[in-house]
C-alpha cells in the first residue's frame, strides 16, 4: 500500500482530527485513512463529471468546519 506525508498543517486542524479520532473511537492514523478514502470516493458535483472548484470542495468539508464559502478567495 501506498503511504503519503502530509506536511506544514496547522496545530489546530491536526488538534481538531485527533479529537474526531476520540471520538470515533479510533487511532489519528485510522481516521485520516477513513477521512481520505470517503474523499477519493465522494460522487461528484453533477451529471457532467466535473467537480466543484477546490474553493467550494473544501469550504464545505466537514472537517474545516462545514462552512459554505459563498465565493472564491481573492
Amino acid at each position: 500500500m501506498a503511504q503519503v506525508l502530509v506536511r506544514d498543517l496547522p496545530d489546530e486542524t491536526v488538534a481538531r482530527l485527533k479529537e474526531r479520532a476520540a471520538e470515533a473511537g479510533r487511532s489519528l492514523e485510522a481516521e485520516l485513512r477513513d477521512i481520505l478514502n470517503q474523499a477519493a470516493h465522494r460522487a461528484t458535483s453533477g451529471e457532467s463529471g466535473r467537480r466543484w472548484p477546490r474553493w467550494t470542495r473544501s469550504a464545505r468539508d466537514p472537517v474545516l468546519g462545514g462552512r459554505a464559502n459563498p465565493r472564491p478567495p481573492t
